[in-house]
């Protein structure tokens, strides 16, 4: 019972699901045998159907993030907060490492109001700004999501490289 506990509390620190096991009572017939189902997971926020739209106009263009935010019904009510990020790709690169950051929105708090909603986030940046090596640009957004109200840690979801040449 402690262990289980335990694993209680960590799980709802860390903002997780546990399995929960639902049984059907064993049955006395001696020809009939006890049905156990398997653990099932409460499902939680998610991040789906995320794009990645870059519109050029010159030597200016317009990144725009978009994804779909999935809530439960128990969660309408509750605080979230969301934030997105740009990045340039680089792993695999030579020379490359860390994948080159080039945008970003701070986290900003919202009560959702249905199971499904769409955010899109908008940054204005110059060719300049997107060009950060010789050759093409391999471009990707990631969106964060978390409930501020259970405290627990934020899921990422990441949309598609879309390759340009500013």
């Amino acid at each position: 019972m402690r262990d289980r506990l335990a694993r209680v509390l960590i799980a709802a620190t860390m903002g997780l699901t546990l399995p929960v096991a639902v049984t059907a009572p064993a049955v006395a017939s001696p020809t009939a045998h006890a049905t156990v189902r398997a653990p099932e997971l409460v499902p939680l926020m998610g991040l789906t159907n995320l794009s990645l739209t870059l519109t050029q106009a010159g030597d200016n263009w317009t990144v725009k993030v978009t994804a779909t935010e999935t809530f439960t019904q128990s969660e309408l009510g509750q605080r979230f907060a969301d934030a997105a990020n740009v990045f340039e790709r680089d792993t695999g690169e030579p020379f490359g490492g860390d994948d080159d950051h080039l945008a970003f929105t701070f986290e900003e708090g919202f009560d959702p109001t249905s199971t499904q909603e769409t955010i899109t986030f908008t940054w204005q940046m110059t060719s300049d700004h997107l060009d950060t090596e010789d050759g093409s640009e391999r471009i990707y957004g990631e969106v964060k999501l978390r409930n501020v109200t259970t405290g627990g840690g934020p899921i990422f979801a990441r949309t598609p490289i879309t390759t340009i040449d500013p």
